[in-house]
């Protein structure tokens, strides 16, 4: 689980903690049997949970990576490198093109020179046997 995961996960259930020991306050009411010390007791041990709660999120907090570890410069420096090694792939790849339609065109013009000749011999073949 990555840490902003981890963090909301933390973040939510402080939430719900402290929604938990607020309607508990709030909804108290002096019954028979319950003592002022044990309602103290409680509302202590909720505070505990809260304070256990936040210290994890302070903890939580600082394990995330700084804003600033990477500075505007360098991220601003890597991606004119980047941009600059893209230039010069589609400069290699507009050379290997240029190179491969050339040798396209060597291989036609054999072709078309090797057709010439097979028709040149095959006229001659011809007009050799009908004398």
């Amino acid at each position: 689980m990555d840490a902003l995961t981890q963090l909301q996960e933390k973040v939510d259930e402080l939430a719900c903690v402290f929604l938990s020991s607020l309607a508990q306050v709030v909804q108290q009411k002096p019954e028979d049997g319950v003592s002022d010390e044990h309602q103290y007791e409680e509302a202590r041990s909720l505070a505990k949970t809260l304070v256990v709660i936040s210290q994890d999120i302070e903890l939580l907090i600082e394990e995330l990576p700084d804003i600033s570890s990477t500075p505007k410069e360098e991220q601003t420096k890597e991606l004119l490198a980047l941009d600059e090694q893209a230039r010069e792939m589609t400069e290699k790849l507009r050379q290997s093109v240029l190179e491969a339609e050339n040798r396209a065109e060597k291989i036609r013009g054999i072709l078309q020179s090797l057709a010439h000749d097979c028709i040149h011999s095959s006229t001659l073949a011809s007009s050799s046997f009908s004398t």
